[in-house]
Order: structure tokens, then C-alpha cells, then sequence
């Protein structure tokens, strides 16, 4: 199931957000922020967890992704050279 599906089961006060709402305890907060940590973290693959590992939230853990796939970096670049090479062509 996509990040996006498992995010969309909880409720609409449940979605990753960078910063607490108002009417929210500091309890309630940290319970919903590990669950969408944990949502997320169980959709990384082995070689992009290993990339990311050590974040705290889920705020740190999605800036990490961005920081990771969204600017042109050697080890971006690696990975899609690696995912290159090992591409396979269908027989259809």
C-alpha cells in the first residue's frame, strides 16, 4: 500500500505536518507523528532507509527525502546509474 493510502486511513487531523496544532496536547502529538513516521519508514526500501537513518520525526525524516532526492547529488546520481544498469527489458 502507497505512504499516500496508509496516510489517508487516519483521520484528517492525522496528516505529517511541520508543526503542532494549537488544540493538540504534546502527547497527542508525538502519538501521531510516530505513526506517520512509521507509515513512512515502512515503505523505504533497505538502501534508502540506510540513507536516512537517525531521524527523530517525521518532519526531519520527509526533509531528509528531500534532501536526498530532490537535489542533483553524487549519491543520487549513483543510485540512478545502479538503477540503470540493473534494468532489465520485458520480453513483451
Amino acid at each position: 500500500m502507497p505512504i499516500v493510502e496508509k496516510l489517508k486511513d487516519m483521520s484528517d487531523e492525522e496528516w505529517v505536518v511541520k508543526r503542532k496544532p494549537r488544540d493538540m496536547t504534546d502527547a497527542q502529538w508525538m502519538v501521531l507523528d510516530r505513526k506517520a513516521l512509521g507509515a513512512i519508514q515502512l515503505n523505504l526500501s533497505k538502501s534508502v532507509a540506510f540513507n536516512i537513518k537517525g531521524q527523530e520525526t517525521a518532519a526531519d525524516l520527509m526533509k531528509a527525502l528531500s534532501n536526498l532526492y530532490e537535489q542533483p547529488s553524487a549519491a543520487r546520481k549513483v543510485h540512478l546509474i545502479k538503477k540503470l544498469v540493473n534494468l532489465k527489458m520485458s520480453e513483451n
